[in-house]
């Protein structure tokens, strides 16, 4: 009795399977361009420094949910932690605050205060 021949997957699903294989074990290096999230909050810190003194608001409401997020976590940092917050006055930053929140874009709060929480990407 003649056995029965063993099919061997086709080469493309070897490939495909391979590529997917790849990309589970290999964490992909960063955009061009990449800036970390230390970094975007110092910039930030920068840019409201500078503007705190004239009271410019609306242009950094305008820019949206990005920046939303970045100033809640720039108004939540604890003490410690806020030497990039430091050079922006704490009144400017909480008129910010109250800006975004009134403009109708959540403003990420500390778990188990009002408004919705941080996004679980941020915490990388």
């Amino acid at each position: 009795m003649a056995q029965p021949a063993t099919t061997s997957p086709p080469a493309a699903s070897v490939a495909e399977r391979d590529a997917l294989l790849a990309t589970k074990l290999h964490v992909p290096r960063p955009q061009p361009g990449f800036v970390p999230r230390s970094r975007l909050l110092e910039r930030l810190a920068e840019a409201l420094a500078l503007a705190a003194p004239g009271g410019y608001l609306q242009g950094f409401v305008d820019q949206g949910r990005p920046m939303a997020v970045l100033v809640g976590k720039l108004a939540t940092m604890p003490a410690a932690g806020r030497a990039a917050a430091a050079q922006v006055p704490r009144p400017f930053l909480e008129r910010l605050v109250g800006a975004v929140a009134r403009s109708g874009l959540p403003v990420p709060t500390r778990s188990g205060a009002a408004g919705p929480s941080w996004p679980a990407w941020w915490s990388r």
